[in-house]
């Protein structure tokens, strides 16, 4: 009887193929909504998360402010002279909750040059802690050790992306190339994911990140010894000596002391800077935290708009069920007649509501993995489809189709056996 039942519906609404269709419209683009925003938010949480491991949890993050020209001329009274890898060295002396700082210089102006090849990159002055404490892996080679920076060694370890500009196929250890004609030995080649995911994040992240792909590290003894950096309009040559230190890594002990940690950085610095706030501490976890606060806000609001298409789709479904009962007012007397029961003909109505919102589920199934799949590929952005977003998009569309269906069955169910049979 089911079977029959589930058949005689699908001829129906084969037979109005056109009006079936629309009628699923709602559905499927509810369906496809709900599947898309989840996949989305779910890409955004995903990618929350490896940002926070990129960073480190226990990671504290400490940057100079550029201060205008009075502002400036009022720190140099006052005998500040921004940060530099001397707060670093006071800072790990005397916290005993941090573990490592590490601190970096960029070059930015800084030209590099490997025989005619002079490809676009950023060089960087570092520490040695600089890799441990960013989580920077290595490909080839060995990174910047504390003998570096002590002899001014003039080695370089190189991103991904130069190391295959400069050398392809050509053995990058050993090689020579020129940073500002000073000559720098290739020591060892940043590993590619470390390299890839360093500059998602720079596209994506509310907190900038290096791009790893095109940096060349250098030690940053050499770096301040060694190289001036360029005079850009504006700006005087003591803006230029201010802030040797281009940004700072702190690892704590713990995320228990990452607000003290902050606090207490915040003091120290202040300290030594004379009170000028020339600098500011970032704390990688609260931010992170609060921007995947903000996407589980955005994910529950796009899913909620998208809902009303499954409404709007069930509304749809509930008119044209209306619609079909009028018009089969004669069989459905025939079919009481005959002896099918009031529960029969409501089961059958019920049953034909669900089938729309079923292949309209199905269909919009497809389209919502289709959309997350482009996204992800016109953007860039992460998307992640849970069998879950599936299974709760799905049977909501199915929950449409028998609240929805309902009404109008119940409506065909109690017809009059006579009034029906005479309907014209």
């Amino acid at each position: 009887m089911l079977t029959e039942i589930l058949i005689d519906g699908v001829l129906n609404f084969w037979r109005n193929k056109l009006r079936t269709f629309l009628t699923m419209l709602g559905i499927i683009f509810g369906v496809a909504a709900v599947i898309a925003m989840l996949a989305i938010g779910n890409g955004a949480k995903i990618e929350t998360v490896r940002q926070i491991e990129m960073f480190g949890a226990t990671n504290i993050i400490i940057r100079p402010v550029t201060l205008s020209n009075e502002k400036l001329e009022l720190a140099i009274r006052k005998l500040s002279a921004g940060l530099s890898t001397a707060d670093a060295k006071y800072i790990k002396e005397v916290l005993p909750f941090v573990v490592n700082v590490a601190s970096s210089a960029e070059l930015k102006e800084a030209k590099v040059k490997y025989d005619t090849v002079e490809p676009k990159s950023t060089v960087v002055g570092i520490d040695e802690n600089y890799t441990r404490v960013v989580n920077l892996k290595l490909a080839e080679g060995r990174f910047i050790d504390s003998l570096d920076i002590i002899n001014y060694n003039r080695v370089c370890v190189i991103g991904p992306k130069i190391r295959h500009e400069l050398f392809f196929n050509e053995p990058a250890i050993g090689a020579v190339i020129k940073i500002d004609n000073q000559q720098f030995s290739v020591v060892g080649v940043i590993s590619e994911k470390t390299a890839e995911k360093g500059a998602a994040s720079e596209r994506k992240l509310q907190i900038k990140t290096r791009d790893a792909e095109t940096d060349i590290y250098i030690p940053i003894s050499v770096a301040e010894k060694k190289f001036v950096r360029a005079v850009k309009p504006g700006e005087t040559h003591s803006k230029l000596l201010y802030n040797s230190v281009s940004e700072m890594y702190v690892e704590v002990k713990s995320t228990d002391c990452l607000s003290f940690a902050k606090n207490v950085i915040t003091s120290i610095l202040k300290r030594r800077h004379s009170d000028v706030d020339d600098f500011e501490v970032i704390v990688p976890l609260e931010v992170l935290e609060q921007s995947k606060k903000a996407v589980e806000i955005f994910n529950l609001v796009m899913v909620l708009i998208a809902s009303l298409s499954l409404i709007v789709g069930g509304i749809g479904i509930m008119n044209i069920m209306l619609a079909t009962v009028t018009e089969r007012t004669r069989e459905i007397g025939l079919r009481r007649a005959i002896g099918a029961t009031a529960r029969l003909i409501l089961f059958q109505f019920v049953a034909e509501a669900t089938i729309i919102s079923v292949i309209g589920g199905c269909i919009g199934i497809m389209c919502g993995l289709f959309i997350s799949y482009g996204v992800s590929v016109y953007t860039g952005w992460s998307t992640y489809t849970t069998g879950g977003s599936i299974l709760l998009s799905f049977s909501f569309s199915v929950f449409t189709g028998i609240f929805f269906g309902y009404y109008p069955a119940y409506v065909a169910s109690t017809k009059n056996i006579i009034d029906a049979l005479r309907y014209e």
